[in-house]
C-alpha cells in the first residue's frame, strides 16, 4: 500500500474515534438500551450520531482524499458505471450478494437448495388447499438488466445466478422477469427501465413486470403495454417510495454523497413519459386497513400484524378475489396494471410467511417479489 493511500484510513480514524472517550454512557445505550426493548431506526441513527458527532465529516473527509488525491471514482459500495450508471454492491454493504450471485460466486449448496424449495412448495400446497395460487417473482438486480455501464469483469454470467437457480429448483412456482424486461429494452432501446441513480427499477420498468406477472397468472387478460407515445424526459432525483408526492435523489447518488464521492451530475436521471395513469383506486390517500392491523417504523422482517401494509381497493376491478404481496422496497409502490386487475389488494413489506395470517386472509393470489440480491431471504 503507498502511503497516501493510508491517508484516508488516518483521516477517517481521528473523525470516528476522538469524542469516543467522554461519551461511554452513549455507547452502552447504543448497545442496550435502559429499557431493554429494541430502538427503532431512528433512535439508532440519532445514539450513533450522538456518540460519533464527526462520523459524516469523517466519511466527507475521505471521499475528499479518495477523490483528490487518489482519483478514485465510486466506493466499495456503489460501483460508477459508463454513462451515468451507478451500481450497487450488495457484498460490500453487508445487504446482499449483489455482483457474486450474478457472476455465480454465492451459489447455494444443494442441501440450501432442497431445503428452499421444499419450503416454498409448502407455501404454494398452503395456498391452494383454498384455491388460490402462490408465486415467487425475482426481481432483478439492476447489473442484470441493464449491465451495459459495468466493466466487463462485473458482467453477469448467464445461467449461473441464483435467480437461475431458483427457477431450476422450482420452476413451476417462480418467475423469471428477465425475458420479459429485456424484450422490451429490444423492443424500445431509448426507454431504460431502472433509475440510473438507483438501485430499483422505474415507472416503466414496474409496468412491464406487472404485465408478465399478470400473464404469468393467466387468470384474466394481461394488459396491454403501451407500444407508442412513451419518451425518455431528463429529471432531477427519483420518486421518494414513502411519500409519492416528493422526489429525492437516488439511493446510490445518496451513499456516494455521504461519502464525499458524489458527481452533481450522477444525481440526473432519466424517466419514462407517456405511461398511462393509475385507476382512482390505486391512488393514495391509502385506504384503512381492514384487519386492523397498525403499521410500525422500523424493520421488515417482522410478523405480518407489523409490516408495512398498502392496501387498495378497485370496484371496477375484473377479478373479484383479494391479491395479497408480499415484497420489499421493489414492491413498495402499488403496481399499476397488477393491482387494479383485482377489487382488493394488500402489500406487505415483509418476507417472513405466516401461515396463520395466510389462512386467515385466503386470498386468491400470492405474489412473492423478492429482490435478486435478497434471495437468501426466503430460505427457511
Amino acid at each position: 500500500m503507498r502511503p497516501v493511500q493510508l491517508l484516508p484510513v488516518i483521516a477517517f480514524s481521528v473523525c470516528l474515534c476522538l469524542p469516543v472517550a467522554n461519551r461511554p454512557r452513549v455507547l452502552a445505550d447504543l448497545v442496550a438500551p435502559d429499557d431493554g426493548a429494541p430502538p427503532s431506526t431512528g433512535v439508532v441513527e440519532a445514539r450513533w450520531r450522538a456518540a460519533f458527532p464527526l462520523r459524516d465529516e469523517g466519511r466527507a473527509l475521505v471521499g475528499a482524499v479518495r477523490r483528490q488525491a487518489l482519483g478514485e471514482r465510486g466506493s466499495p459500495v456503489v460501483v460508477v458505471g459508463g454513462g451515468g450508471w451507478l451500481y450497487y454492491r450488495g457484498e460490500a454493504a453487508g445487504d446482499g450478494h449483489s455482483f457474486d450471485a450474478l457472476r455465480g460466486l454465492a451459489a447455494w449448496s444443494p442441501h440450501r437448495g432442497q431445503r428452499l424449495a421444499a419450503d416454498l412448495q409448502r407455501r404454494a400446497d398452503q395456498v391452494a388447499a383454498w384455491g388460490g395460487r402462490y408465486l415467487v417473482v425475482v426481481a432483478p438486480d439492476k447489473a442484470a438488466v441493464h449491465p451495459e455501464g459495468l466493466p466487463r469483469y462485473l458482467r453477469p454470467v448467464p445461467g449461473r445466478s441464483r435467480a437461475d437457480q431458483l427457477l431450476a429448483l422450482v420452476p413451476g412456482l417462480a418467475l423469471d422477469l428477465r425475458p420479459a424486461l429485456a424484450a422490451e429494452r429490444a423492443a424500445q432501446p431509448a426507454l431504460p427501465l431502472y433509475w440510473r441513480s438507483d438501485s430499483h427499477w422505474n415507472e416503466w420498468g414496474r409496468l412491464v413486470a406487472a404485465q408478465a406477472i399478470a400473464a404469468r397468472l393467466g387468470d384474466g387478460p394481461a394488459p396491454a403495454l403501451p407500444s407508442s407515445g412513451l419518451r425518455p424526459v431528463p429529471v432531477l432525483g427519483v420518486p421518494d417510495p414513502f411519500d409519492l408526492a416528493r422526489t429525492r435523489p437516488g439511493e446510490l447518488y445518496r451513499l456516494l454523497e455521504r461519502d464525499g464521492l458524489a458527481e452533481p451530475a450522477w444525481q440526473h436521471d432519466i424517466a419514462v413519459e407517456g405511461l398511462p395513469v393509475p385507476q382512482a383506486g390505486q391512488a393514495p390517500p391509502l385506504f384503512p386497513d381492514p384487519f386492523g392491523w397498525q403499521p410500525r417504523a422500523g424493520g421488515h422482517r417482522v410478523a405480518w400484524d407489523r409490516a408495512f401494509f398498502l392496501h387498495t381497493r378497485c370496484e371496477g376491478a375484473p377479478l373479484p378475489g383479494r391479491l395479497l404481496v408480499l415484497h420489499d422496497s421493489f414492491g413498495s409502490f402499488p403496481m399499476g396494471g397488477l393491482a387494479d386487475r383485482y377489487r382488493e389488494a394488500t402489500f406487505l413489506w415483509t418476507h417472513e410467511w405466516d401461515a396463520a395470517a395466510a389462512e386467515r386472509l385466503r386470498p386468491a393470489v400470492v405474489v412473492h417479489i423478492v429482490a435478486e440480491r435478497y434471495l437468501d431471504a426466503l430460505l427457511p
